[in-house]
């Protein structure tokens, strides 16, 4: 998942609302019938449809994230992970690998700043993610 959706539309990673938790069942029900082996024709179209129960959730989780986008935190909260976004895109524009890394490494201070309060429900998957926000942007060898 995208970083910057995260931050933005923090409800999708929120297993308290009800639109991310479908999701997620969504998300096990088709990672459960994943297989890289033969399968017989049942199989290949109860996974059919679980990868479209998921694709479906996903857009109700995504348009729920969107609407709610920082209602759900405090405000300082909100005013935090605003300003990481922002940090985040003047990383991606950065002209240099110091600078990109330098935005980066501010963004995942705050990111773990707002984590750390524990007011903001991140997925497992999301926090590892978002944790790797400062390593991504650091130059390759």
């Amino acid at each position: 998942m995208n970083p910057e959706l995260i931050l933005l539309y923090p409800s999708v990673t929120d297993v308290s609302v009800d639109e991310t938790a479908m999701f997620l069942d969504a998300v096990a029900e088709a990672d459960a019938l994943r297989t890289d082996g033969p399968v017989d024709e049942a199989h290949a179209t109860a996974y059919r449809r679980a990868v479209s129960s998921l694709a479906r959730h996903w857009t109700v989780c995504e348009d729920s994230g969107r609407r709610r986008g920082h209602s759900l935190l405090p405000r300082e909260d909100a005013a935090d992970l605003d300003t990481a976004v922002k940090l985040l895109r003047h990383a991606l524009s950065s002209p240099t690998d110091v600078e990109r890394a330098t935005y980066m490494e501010r963004a995942q201070t705050i990111v773990d700043g707002v984590a750390g309060r524990n007011r903001v429900r991140f997925t497992p998957r999301s926090r590892d993610r978002l944790a790797t926000l400062s390593v991504a942007a650091l130059p390759s060898p």
